[in-house]
């Protein structure tokens, strides 16, 4: 018996040393992949920073700053000689490469026949000038250039920057000069649309009186009336549209605009002016709404019928109702509409709408007619529309689907750690089973 014991004991012993080799080899491979993945975001990330490097790199050579100009607050000095006096400012707004810091600095001083400018950018008309051009340069001071420097660590902004053309225009001081008779206009300066821009056409556009356009920019206004930009898009706000406007707006020439109407054989030796006030007008807004017969629609996907209108608008007979139209509703999941009225459910849902009616030209001038101060505006009645599904099924419902969540899968560590304690009871096994199996036979 204590043979057998003895035996058993050893076979343990024997066992334990691949055990232990066993779990070390499995934190051995674990500690591996980690170190591997260490690697791998170090490599990651140091890709990221060449990337950032290079993107850094390639924005400080798209800058090309031997050709950026300052702006000017003031493009023109006109005066008499002598007697006139003015001063050159930065305009607030500079090219973006400046990304909002704030310039500072002084002008280079200049001193020809015609113009002085001092440091400050004060100038003083010296001799006669129609339309002749200086450049200005401007110099940054110390705070400027550090901040610039801070953006663009490898750019000089010690050198002097070139700044707008300015137009000179100055005449002798015992000469009276005359104002050059030039009259400008809107094109269309009476309104018809609430909004004005380049997609529908109908932005502010200037013109010479019985002339040529002009270009420019427009002074922004921004009313509870009316709103416009200086490229001449226009709004007004719904509130106000029930109103009649008479909106002054200002209008300044380009310098493009401004040389050719001062080179004219009719404007020489008179100051042409650059700044121009007109006005705009538009008739107070007047909303006719269209109603139909049926007030709505009640059917089932695939259903079909006739929008029908009434035979009067607004008290006026409609004059030929067979030539009204209406504007095709293509675009809708739900429901199409024809230029005839002819509808169809498409999809079943519900909620209002508002088909778009044009009129017969014969009721159009009757109802302009009747309502001459003001700008009519069609509208439709509101139509209310409900589509069911067809079936039984009338809710369009889906039936619902239930997933089985997916098990959380065993860490890598974890695997070969579970692989040898396996391992290792299945070895104890069959120790005791040879074990056992022995003392059987002793025993017989």
């Amino acid at each position: 018996m204590k043979k057998h014991t003895n035996r058993f004991a050893v076979l343990t012993l024997m066992c334990v040393p691949f055990l232990v080799a066993t779990t070390s080899l499995a934190q051995t491979e674990e500690s591996t992949t980690k170190t591997d993945t260490t690697e791998m975001m170090t490599k990651e990330i140091a890709t990221t920073d060449t990337t950032q490097q290079n993107v850094k790199a390639q924005t400080k050579e798209s800058i090309e700053w031997d050709n950026i100009t300052l702006k000017l607050s003031e493009t023109d000095a006109t005066g008499i000689v002598g007697e006139s006096h003015g001063k050159f400012e930065l305009a607030d707004k500079q090219d973006a490469a400046f990304k909002d810091i704030e310039i500072s600095g002084h002008f280079k001083e200049v001193k020809n026949d015609v113009i002085a400018v001092n440091e400050a950018g004060e100038w003083s008309a010296l001799k006669a000038a129609n339309n002749e051009k200086v450049t200005l340069e401007y110099v940054f001071d110390k705070e400027t250039q550090e901040e610039l420097n801070e953006t663009y660590p490898d750019e000089d902004f010690s050198h002097p920057f070139k700044t707008d053309q300015v137009n000179l225009k100055f005449s002798e001081e015992n000469k009276d000069q005359e104002t050059a008779s030039i009259s400008l206009e809107i094109v269309g300066g009476e309104l018809k649309e609430v909004e004005g821009n380049k997609e529908n056409g109908k932005q502010l556009k200037v013109k010479v009186k019985d002339g040529s356009e002009v270009t420019g920019e427009f002074t922004a206004i921004d009313s509870k009336s009316f709103i416009l930009d200086k490229e001449g898009n226009y709004s007004i706000p719904k509130e106000a549209r029930y109103e009649k406007l008479n909106q002054e707006v200002e209008f300044t020439l380009d310098q493009a605009s401004y040389d050719k109407l001062a080179a004219l054989p009719e404007n020489s030796g008179k100051t042409v002016e650059k700044t121009y006030k007109m006005t705009v007008t538009k008739k107070a807004q007047k909303d006719v709404t269209i109603k139909f017969k049926n007030k709505g629609v009640n059917t089932v996907v695939g259903g079909q019928g006739r929008l029908l209108l009434e035979d009067t608008v607004e008290g006026i007979k409609i004059q030929e109702i067979e030539k009204v139209k209406f504007k095709p509703l293509d675009n809708n999941d739900f429901l199409s509409i024809d230029e005839l009225g002819n509808w169809k459910a498409l999809k079943a849902g519900e909620g209002p709408l508002k088909p778009a009616v044009i009129l017969d030209e014969k009721t159009m001038t009757a109802l302009e007619e009747e309502f001459k101060d003001y700008d009519i505006n069609i509208e439709s009645e509101t139509v209310d529309v409900l589509i069911n599904q067809t079936g039984t099924d009338s809710g369009g419902r889906t039936s619902g689907k239930k997933y089985e969540p997916v098990a959380t899968l065993p860490q890598t560590g974890e695997a070969k750690l579970r692989f040898a304690s396996i391992t290792g009871i299945v070895i104890l096994a069959l120790v005791s089973t040879f074990f056992f199996i022995k003392r059987k036979k002793s025993t017989k």
